[in-house]
């Protein structure tokens, strides 16, 4: 008990994480912690301030020094506050770009955030193929890593992976791929869209001819027997049908 109050300087290191004068008011330069004559404890209040931004927590390093009072000495100067981020976001996975064996177009898939990513750290997805689509990995496309991951940059809002497509020599149909997304990286973002559906366009074509490979004949009486060969195999996945006609002539 000295009669009067003892005073400390206190300062904003910034060295934390979190930005003056934007995630909180600014400590002012000439400001103290006062402890009262007669209280063991004194106290110095900052104020948070509400962005919109998705943020990791975020820190506030402070100190004291210079107690008024000689008889007293600073055992613990600098102390390390937490600013908890209320945001959150949600990622959505899409196709932007379908595959096309005709001049080689891969495919992209990408995963959108609802919000800019300000973590400061970067935002990962697991990223696989479902194999329920009909292409067939490792044959109409590169088969997707097991390690495989979408990742949203610092300051970005979406991030993209490439599937490369195969240019086979097969006659087929349009077909599917189908991956999706889980664990991202960040607990605060929920997926909305998981999983996307992409095409892979085909570039082979085919020809067709009609041939007679039986005459009629009254006598047996033998029928007539056309039949119409395609150039390849026909390895759509479903059946080609031809219309037919007598021309009458």
């Amino acid at each position: 008990d000295y009669g009067s109050p003892i005073t400390f300087e206190f300062d904003d290191l910034l060295t934390g994480t979190a930005t003056s004068g934007a995630d909180y008011v600014a400590v002012g330069v000439n400001d103290q912690i006062t402890i009262a004559d007669g209280s063991n404890t004194g106290t110095y209040t900052i104020t948070v301030s509400q962005d919109a931004l998705f943020e990791e927590t975020e820190t506030v390093n402070c100190q004291i020094s210079l107690p008024s009072n000689n008889a007293v000495s600073i055992t613990t100067a600098d102390a390390e506050a937490d600013i908890l981020s209320e945001e959150t976001a949600t990622a959505d996975l899409s196709v932007t770009t379908d595959g096309d064996e005709n001049g080689g177009v891969d495919i992209i898939y990408r995963v959108d955030l609802s919000t800019t990513n300000n973590t400061g750290n970067t935002i990962t997805f697991e990223f696989d193929d479902l194999f329920t689509g009909t292409a067939t990995s490792g044959a109409d496309y590169t088969a997707v890593n097991g390690s495989a991951q979408i990742s949203i940059a610092d300051g970005a809002d979406f991030g993209t992976i490439t599937l490369t497509v195969s240019d086979d020599a097969l006659f087929e149909a349009t077909e599917t791929v189908i991956c999706g997304i889980s664990g991202c990286s960040n607990p605060a973002v929920t997926i909305t869209t998981a999983s996307a559906s992409a095409d892979i366009l085909d570039d082979e074509t085919a020809t067709a001819d009609l041939i007679i490979t039986s005459n009629g004949d009254e006598d047996g009486p033998a029928n007539i027997v056309l039949r119409v060969d395609l150039s390849t195999v026909n390895n759509t996945g479903s059946a080609i049908t031809f219309d037919i006609d007598d021309l009458f002539t």
